[in-house]
């Protein structure tokens, strides 16, 4: 397969457009206290709105990949960016958390087209070979992207229902860039020339969930990148804020782990196929990332510049999709490979979307009992309670390590059934 310009716009624009989807999640961290004053909830009741965002993209996964099935890719990508902008601008006006939490929804719904439209297009233009270096690059330098997006966001606009409505006009002009310039590849035709029949969606569905390598690396992806996403987007802004940090310093730590992302991504996939194999690299990323995590979430105060330091080392190790998702797609068959992607990403943002809620929970049970938690002389107690709940996070990632572990090596090639 010849991969020329038009390959790489297409890539270009579904990755910022999965960039602009992950700077969502982060909108609202961004916009904590204008959500906090105008629909006068917590940071906790905040956090509940991002959960409902990722859940409602989560329950739409299998769901989506099918209409993407049936219909134009384009246009199903187009119609989702203008009704996620259509959210935005109602979140922007609204006073009501009712009304708040159903924009979130309805973003969450249409959300759940753009990883799949990206690693769709990824498939159809680029060879095989490319497939886990081009996805490892899309799942890093879109965030690095929606990092870029947060800073000059916080930088030039204060107001946070200006920042909202901001980021709608942008998802506007990104529905425009794929009207326009996105192409759909013509139908898959295998060798003989007549087009690949395909088993009923409940059936790919059923082999997936039953093939227990797909279960083993979805689970592995879930608990590094998933509960890295929900860190990131919303709980390290509310950490970092207890350290006394201003906004915009805070989100450059968030752009320093995103750019974290983006080169470890690229590289993991790329080692895993000079090493070929992916379980090693797997675990590796899950020690490091574990180590890493528990430095973070001492309370103690942490330089400025080490503290950027140690931020980007935090995102080298948390994307984990070129990798994990690559043994999902060798560990299915060609049958169902949409399906088996479909289905991990619905477990991975399930597992984001409950890791956004369950600290906000830990932290509520913490501050009913705070006789039982040690209060460290160097930090307030806010600081000490949400320190003990994020350590969730970590408790994750050895899941993560455990599931890789007892996962069988593919050597970079589709298994045999």
């Amino acid at each position: 397969m010849h991969v020329g310009g038009r390959s790489w716009s297409i890539w270009l624009i579904c990755t910022i457009f999965v960039a602009f989807q992950l700077f969502i999640g982060m909108l609202y961290g961004i916009a904590i206290n204008q959500l906090s004053s105008s629909l006068a909830i917590s940071s906790s009741e905040v956090s509940k709105l991002v959960s409902i965002y990722f859940l409602a993209y989560a329950v739409m996964q299998i769901p989506m990949g099918v209409i993407m099935d049936k219909f134009s890719s384009k246009y199903v990508l187009t119609i989702s960016a203008l009704i996620i902008s259509l959210g935005l601008f109602i979140i922007a006006g609204t006073h009501s958390f009712g009304i708040a939490a159903f924009a979130s929804i309805i973003m969450g719904a249409a959300s759940s087209s753009v990883f799949i439209g990206a690693i769709i297009m990824n498939s159809r233009w680029f060879p095989e070979k490319m497939f886990s270096i081009v996805t490892g690059m899309t799942s890093g330098f879109n965030g690095l992207i929606a990092a870029v997006i947060g800073f000059f966001i916080v930088r030039f606009i204060s107001v946070g229902s200006l920042q909202i409505s901001i980021t709608a006009i942008l998802g506007i002009i990104i529905a425009v860039f794929i009207l326009f310039i996105v192409k759909n590849k013509p139908v898959e035709i295998v060798k003989d020339g007549s087009v690949k029949a395909k088993t009923g969606i409940w059936q790919m569905l059923a082999k997936s969930i039953a093939n227990k390598e797909i279960i083993y690396a979805t689970l592995g992806t879930t608990f590094v990148y998933g509960a890295m996403l929900a860190f990131i987007t919303f709980w390290n802004f509310d950490y970092q804020l207890k350290y006394n940090l201003s906004m915009s310093t805070i989100t450059l730590l968030n752009i320093t782990i995103l750019a974290g992302l983006a080169v470890g991504a690229p590289i993991s996939g790329l080692i895993s196929e000079r090493m070929h194999k992916r379980k090693p690299v797997a675990l590796f990323m899950c020690i490091c990332l574990f180590i890493v995590l528990i430095v973070v979430l001492q309370p103690i105060d942490i330089p400025t510049p080490l503290l950027f330091i140690v931020m980007f080392i935090l995102g080298l190790f948390s994307n984990n999709v070129a990798v994990g998702f690559s043994m999902i797609k060798e560990n299915s068959e060609s049958e169902y490979v949409g399906t088996a992607i479909a289905f991990a990403n619905t477990i991975l943002f399930l597992g984001l979307s409950a890791l956004q809620f369950v600290p906000g929970e830990l932290i509520t049970f913490f501050n009913s009992h705070q006789s039982l938690f040690f209060e460290s002389k160097y930090i307030t107690h806010d600081l000490s309670l949400v320190s003990n709940a994020l350590y969730i996070f970590p408790i994750v990632v050895i899941v993560a390590f455990i599931c890789f572990f007892l996962s069988k090596e593919t050597h970079c090639k589709p298994v045999k059934h």
